[in-house]
């Protein structure tokens, strides 16, 4: 691959910053134009501490692997903006990670995270968008945590690959636009960008991509509590560094069931043809079809809240293609007392790629956490926990395991304040 194209793939990311950069700016705008007298600001900030022990960190499928200690210091903070109509929040957070044995790993990463909502008597309108800059001993692994703003059981994209020393970042932008036709009756249509790039450039280790989504649909409300979707979407991924590219067209069939206040369900079923067309590393030219598949309940009571998400879909990856993905990802907290609080959730992953060349990243990966929160202070904490990682490659022999333990102290600024 040419390095002028290597080129203008590293300016895509750039300019993508500033379109994430732009729609954060211009959900601000939105929140704060027209009912400025009714906006109400808040900002939640954040500070953590942490000690941690692991028993092999880079996932080695080896016996004996590679321990570590590390020691990890965080600021975030937690900045938004609520109108009559419109609601928007913006998550800033810096990390900065010491690894004595593993001088490769130590680093400043960081995130940013926002999204908007805006609704009036007919349309509706929200974005959702992140930008990520992390390091490979964590970033190729998937939490078993759901995302806090978004908690849809976001689809696995990440290889499993612990590299010391390598950086990613990510860029992901999903607006969406729905309208009422009727009472009962609504169209609607979705956008979904993702952009990841690698350093430093190592094609036999990650592969930069692009991957986008379109969706439109219609809604009806066929109950009360019952809304049925039917949309057809076209996708595309394209690998930057290899001549690949997978184009792919499908329609999906979903309901939202909403049996109280407290309790939420989302079904869907989905079908899709990807026709691959590959010349690197060898040629490829196929034809497959796929069908998906996702469960999703919430259910907040006043001291726990339990979210489920089992599914499969088709997922973008560093590994130079798309890869059908079952997921299991189940989360519990619960406040044991005033001040306590148990925080459990786990994720098992399976990845199997649509192209036989891209098969060496076939794997299945599980994560468990358990941790208990205890508050000193209304602002102040501390936390320990315990964290299991599983991964095994289907061409590796071995199963590789990290067991973690860890020890944090921390402060966390009073929640927002509702409007009564």
């Amino acid at each position: 691959m040419s390095s002028s194209y290597r080129n203008r793939a590293g300016r895509l990311v750039i300019e993508s910053s500033k379109v994430a950069a732009c729609v954060a700016a211009t959900s601000l705008a939105a929140a704060v134009g027209g009912t400025a007298h009714a906006a109400q600001y808040f900002i939640q900030p954040r500070a953590d501490v942490s000690v941690q022990t692991n028993s092999n960190i880079e996932l080695d499928p080896r016996i004996k692997g590679t321990s570590a200690e590390g020691y990890l210091a965080e600021v975030s903070t937690v900045l938004g903006i609520a109108t009559p109509r419109s609601e928007t929040t913006i998550i800033p957070r810096l990390q900065y990670q010491n690894y004595p044995d593993l001088s490769d790993a130590n680093q400043l990463q960081g995130d940013l995270t926002f999204v908007n909502a805006y609704n009036s008597q007919r349309s509706s309108f929200s974005v959702y968008g992140t930008y990520e800059h992390v390091d490979e001993l964590n970033g190729e692994l998937s939490d078993a945590r759901f995302n806090e703003l978004n908690q849809s059981g976001q689809l696995d994209t990440g290889t499993g690959r612990v590299r010391p020393g390598t950086t990613r970042d990510t860029i992901n932008l999903n607006p969406s636009f729905g309208y009422k036709l009727t009472e009962r009756t609504g169209i609607g249509a979705s956008l979904s960008y993702q952009g990841t790039n690698y350093s430093p450039n190592d094609a036999d280790a990650f592969i930069d991509y692009d991957f986008y989504r379109a969706n439109v649909g219609i809604k009806r409300a066929v109950s009360p509590r019952a809304d049925v979707t039917i949309s057809p979407y076209v996708a595309r991924y394209e690998a930057r560094d290899l001549d690949s590219q997978t184009d792919s067209t499908g329609g999906a069939l979903g309901m939202e069931m909403r049996w109280s206040k407290t309790l939420i369900g989302k079904f869907e079923v989905s079908y899709q043809q990807s026709k691959i067309d590959q010349t690197q590393p060898e040629v490829n030219k196929d034809t497959v079809n796929s069908w998906g598949a996702n469960v999703g309940l919430v259910h907040r009571a006043e001291v726990s809240e339990l979210i489920l998400s089992l599914g499969r879909g088709v997922t973008p990856s560093g590994g130079g293609n798309v890869y059908n993905t079952d997921q299991l990802q189940v989360q519990y907290d619960r406040d044991l007392s005033e001040r306590l609080t148990l925080m459990t959730a786990a994720r098992y992953i399976r990845d199997r790629s649509l192209s036989k060349t891209a098969s060496a990243l076939d794997r299945d990966y599980g994560q468990a956490d358990l941790e208990l929160r205890y508050m000193l202070t209304r602002t102040w904490y501390v936390r320990a926990g315990y964290e299991y990682t599983s991964q095994k490659y289907d061409f590796v022999s071995g199963t590789a395991r990290n067991n973690q333990f860890h020890v944090s102290f921390g402060y966390k600024g009073l929640e927002r304040q509702q409007p009564r």
